[in-house]
């Protein structure tokens, strides 16, 4: 922490307790709304605040979260976690001046004369449409009426058919029966024409039996004329008379009875031509009744599939009807409680009348607020490009100076080995030196003599900085050099910027 309080020093800026105020044009905006300190006026005599009860307006307070979005985005994080949303939109509301209030009247008797006009437009085609639906019933009921009488005209002819086909069945009843009387007489009639003629056989040998006593009995009165005979032959002849009026009474009869046949059978073919006429009526009667009575079903059942759809569109319309009806009932409602809604914000308005002068200032806070900001953020822009600067001048300075640090360790590592070396040749100078003492006699007076220490040249090039300098070769002049000073040596601190001296300078940090 000590290294970056160092190069804010360094850069020009102060501790973190020193921060300057940064304002521009003196201006002070409060954006604060639940600060328990007391708001800042704007005129010495502030008009009392009217606390309106947010639950009860209808007008929606979120239609000031865009202009709040751009005034709390303008401003730094520490305002704007403060800042309450709906006192801001509190305030804003209580803020408002006449004009709005004029607005809002003029979009309420817009609304009420575009609800008027649209009410009035429903209620007009709901009209037609109930008008349009009633003479569509009336023609459906007209329609189900006369298929009603269709049906039951059908019905009728339906019965009278099938009366007349029952009649007609128990006239060709009757007719066979009658048809089986005349077969069953005619056989009786033929049996007795049989019979008549096996009598007529008899007859003819009779007759000529009685045709040969004729001539006996003319023969015997020729050759006998006694008055037995004549008796006999008498009776003979009223016996044969007998006979032939009998003969001539069963001609007559079979003649009677061919007559009957004869009539009878052409009764009978006339029956028969009757009963097969009949027969032909009576199926081309039920063929009638049949392609009748399918057409009648075909009509019926497109009668029915006609009502169907006619009750069901019927059906639908009355449901539409009855929609339509709700609609405009929900329409009428929701007009009344848009004009109960106008009228209550009407009342809040008036009564919030006296207390909406301030908006305004509002707005030229707003702007001025506006202004700070884009200073601001201007001199935050300028202030982010100083910063850029700076930091890749602080990159380059760490590259110096790693590069100082590797230099230095490399100078002393070499320091380290030349000391190392020399420390060797002291030593072995030394031994030299005590060895040619040992071999060299010393006088006494010699040895009692106390000498003064003497500074060799190797002490004395300790102290100095050039014993680091190597040693040129015999014949080769060193150049002389001056001696150095600290400041010619390693790292070099920079020179300090001078630390700008701005009121109105922020800190960073």
């Amino acid at each position: 922490m000590s290294f970056f309080k160092t190069l804010k020093r360094a850069f020009g800026f102060g501790s973190d307790d020193e921060y300057e105020e940064y304002e521009v044009d003196d201006v002070a905006v409060d954006n604060n709304y639940n600060s328990s300190d007391e708001p800042e006026t704007l005129s010495p005599q502030p008009p009392a605040k009217v606390v309106v009860d947010v639950e009860n307006i209808d007008f929606p307070l979120t239609a000031f979260d865009g202009l709040l979005e751009v005034f709390n985005n303008a401003q730094p994080d520490f305002i704007k976690n403060c800042i309450d949303i709906e006192a801001q939109r509190k305030y804003l509301y209580d803020s408002l001046d006449g004009s709005f209030k004029e607005y809002i009247e003029g979009i309420k008797s817009r609304l009420r004369q575009e609800g008027d006009s649209r009410i009035a437009q429903d209620r007009e085609t709901l009209q037609a449409e109930i008008g349009k639906l009633q003479s569509r019933c009336a023609a459906v009921e007209g329609k189900e009426e006369q298929w009603t009488q269709q049906r039951l005209s059908a019905d009728r002819q339906k019965r009278a058919l099938a009366d007349k086909v029952q009649e007609l069945e128990r006239r060709i009843l009757e007719l066979q029966a009658e048809n089986e009387q005349y077969q069953l007489e005619n056989k009786s009639l033929v049996n007795k024409v049989k019979a008549s003629g096996v009598r007529e056989n008899d007859l003819v040998e009779m007759r000529g039996q009685m045709d040969a006593m004729r001539q006996q009995l003319e023969k015997s009165k020729s050759e006998n004329s006694n008055t037995e005979l004549q008796e006999e032959n008498a009776r003979l002849i009223s016996a044969l008379e007998r006979v032939e009026a009998e003969l001539q009474e069963k001609q007559n009869d079979i003649q009677d009875l061919n007559r009957r046949i004869t009539s009878m059978n052409v009764s009978s073919a006339m029956r028969e031509a009757e009963v097969a006429s009949l027969k032909k009526e009576v199926e081309k009667e039920v063929k009638e009744r049949e392609s009748k009575e399918e057409l009648f079903k075909t009509r019926m059942s497109m009668s029915d599939n006609m009502i169907n759809d006619l009750r069901n569109r019927l059906a639908q319309s009355r449901h539409e009807m009855e929609e339509h009806v709700n609609a405009n009932n929900e329409i009428n409602e929701r007009y009344r409680s848009t004009l109960e809604e106008l009228e209550a914000c009407r009342e809040e308005l008036k009564e919030a009348n006296d207390n909406l002068e301030i908006a305004a200032d509002v707005q030229d806070k707003i702007e001025q607020c506006e202004t700070i900001i884009n200073k601001r953020n201007e001199r935050i822009s300028a202030l982010k490009a100083e910063k850029e600067s700076m930091t890749d001048q602080i990159a380059r300075l760490e590259k110096e100076n790693e590069t100082l640090k590797t230099t230095i360790e490399r100078n002393l590592h070499e320091r380290a080995a030349s000391e190392t070396e020399l420390r060797n040749e002291i030593e072995t100078l030394k031994r030299v030196s005590e060895e040619a003492a040992a071999t060299t006699p010393v006088n006494d007076k010699t040895r009692r003599r106390k000498k003064a220490p003497k500074i060799s040249a190797i002490d004395e090039s300790l102290n100095d900085t050039e014993w680091l300098i190597a040693t040129p070769p015999e014949g080769v002049v060193a150049k002389a050099t001056g001696v150095s000073s600290d400041s010619d040596f390693g790292y070099q601190e920079p020179q300090r910027k001078s630390a700008p001296d701005n009121s109105a300078q922020m800190s960073l940090f």
